[in-house]
């Protein structure tokens, strides 16, 4: 049998405070485990105070070597998140009440690899997203397949705005979330 090497590299950082089973180096390292592949750490926040450190996390050799992998990606699994007011994974300090209020403003509906997405799929906040230490929701969709993972129905619309927007290729989803998109 022909042997195939896979490489497994988070497409963000992680959020700091959570259980280790939810930490996304965690998550890479388990999965690549399974899979019988190689894995490399992002050792980076998903979301940091301004873009001055996000553009200095990337000139890091470590954080660059994985931004440098993320091109060179032709499978993506990612989360879909619903609407940051019902999140309970999330620590209450990791956003500001200025990003919280901004997010309502809004009416962001959930997010993908920490991008939050209104109800027409586009950015809710470019400025947050700029704080993101993590893939681009632009470069995600040049990756060949992206395969996203959400189910309950809480996550319903910020499931439409990412179809909408074409950022992944496959639903991974429960039935009662399958037949309220397909209603849609």
């Amino acid at each position: 049998t022909r042997r195939i090497y896979i490489t497994v590299v988070p497409l963000t950082g992680g959020i700091g405070q959570m259980a280790a089973d939810f930490q996304v180096n965690e998550l890479a390292r388990k999965f690549a485990e399974k899979i019988g592949g190689t894995f490399v750490p992002l050792h980076a926040p998903a979301l940091v105070d301004n873009e001055k450190i996000v553009s200095t996390l990337f000139s890091d050799k470590n954080v660059g070597k994985v931004a440098e992998l993320w091109k060179k990606v032709n499978i993506a699994i990612v989360g879909i998140g619903g609407p940051l007011s019902d999140s309970s994974y999330i620590p209450a300090f990791y956003y500001s009440d200025t990003d919280i209020a901004l997010l309502k403003k809004k009416e962001e509906v959930g997010d993908v690899l920490s991008h939050f997405l209104c109800r027409d799929g586009k950015l809710c906040s470019s400025s947050l997203s700029k704080r993101v230490v993590g893939i681009s929701l632009e470069k995600l969709k040049r990756i060949e397949r992206v395969v996203a993972v959400a189910g309950s129905l809480r996550k319903k619309e910020a499931i439409l705005a990412i179809l909408k927007r074409k950022y992944i290729d496959v639903l991974v989803t429960d039935e009662n979330v399958a037949t309220e998109i397909l209603k849609s």
